[in-house]
């Protein structure tokens, strides 16, 4: 599959082949069919290298966290009637650990434990996105 990809600081996106991912969809996995990605100041200045002293990246990294999409799997343990196969879906961003205080009291976005779409391997700029992370009900 092909992905915008982060190389270096101050430099281009690559759009290139990646490798689909290949981890088994178990547990509360969601395995989407990016339909679009915005850009945003954010992306730009992750590439700018304004994140660099706080949050250090893991090159190559797939910039996007404003994404769409259609759900292509579903795991094992997300709850009945949530989501289904072939729904149109936005992500959220920000993806907390699903049990530090944060998380539950609806501060996903501040937990300590979580991550954030767009900084790492799980952006939005790829035609597959794997979200590994808790789903609601």
């Amino acid at each position: 599959m092909r992905a915008a990809q982060m190389h270096e600081y101050h430099e281009s996106l690559v759009v290139e082949d990646v490798q689909q991912p290949t981890q088994k969809l178990v547990g509360d996995r969601v395995l989407i069919r990016v339909g679009g990605c915005g850009v945003c100041r954010t992306d730009l200045q992750m590439i700018d290298g304004y994140f660099r002293e706080y949050i250090p990246l893991k090159l190559p990294a797939t910039p996007g966290h404003e994404t769409a999409g259609w759900v292509e799997e579903i795991g094992s343990t997300v709850p009945e009637g949530i989501i289904e196969k072939g729904d149109l879906v936005a992500v959220f961003d920000a993806w907390g650990c699903g049990v530090c205080p944060y998380y539950k009291r609806g501060d996903e976005q501040i937990c300590p434990y979580g991550s954030w779409a767009g900084f790492g391997s799980e952006g939005g700029y790829i035609q597959n996105m794997l979200l590994c992370h808790h789903i609601d009900s």
